[in-house]
This record gives structure tokens, C-alpha cells and sequence, in this order.
């Protein structure tokens, strides 16, 4: 009898559940859009700070980042590249490394 206590009530009933007609997808948002847009860039011995600059306003995107070495400087010509792209190619090629101090 105790078992029996532990069923729940709806136990072997059938119930009816209707589902949403609405489509499971969902717009992109701003953002998404902004990374998957296809920009040229041509920048020559710029540091991390001047790219974020010139991406941020050329492309009208807010680019927050951790400060890193203001001495390691890129070249980048990109032309009809998605900027998801370049953000993931300036973040291995400045990202975290830590260049090994000289003894």
C-alpha cells in the first residue's frame, strides 16, 4: 500500500497537448548579422587598439577586449571576408601567447 501512495495521480491517463504552429527559428539577431557581413579591410602595422578603432567604425559595432601588448602590431588585407573571420584571425594571431622573456 505504500507503493501504491508514490503514483502520481495522472498515471496511465492520455492526455491532449496541442503544440504552437510558430516556426522554431528565429530571426538573426544584430550582432549575428554584423560578424557573418562580408567587409574589406587593408590596415599595415596597426596594433590591436587601431584595428579595434577601424573596424568598430567602419562597421558602426562596439568592440569591448582585454588588454594586450599595445607593441605587437599586424598587417591585414582582407577583401569580401566575413568579419567573424578576421575577428578569428587577429584573436590567433594576437590572442593570449605569451612571447618568453629573455634571459
Amino acid at each position: 500500500m505504500d507503493e501504491h501512495k508514490n503514483i502520481p495521480d495522472t498515471y496511465k491517463l492520455r492526455r491532449s497537448v496541442k503544440g504552437t504552429a510558430g516556426s522554431l527559428k528565429t530571426p538573426p539577431t544584430a550582432i549575428q548579422m554584423a560578424l557573418r557581413k562580408k567587409v574589406t579591410v587593408h590596415l599595415d602595422g596597426v596594433n590591436l587598439n587601431d584595428f579595434i578603432l577601424a573596424i568598430g567604425s567602419s562597421e558602426g559595432i562596439n568592440i569591448i577586449c582585454d588588454s594586450m601588448e599595445s607593441t605587437k602590431t599586424m598587417t591585414l588585407h582582407a577583401d569580401n571576408v566575413p568579419l567573424a573571420e578576421i575577428l578569428d584571425y587577429v584573436s590567433r594571431n594576437l590572442g593570449s601567447r605569451s612571447t618568453p622573456a629573455k634571459t
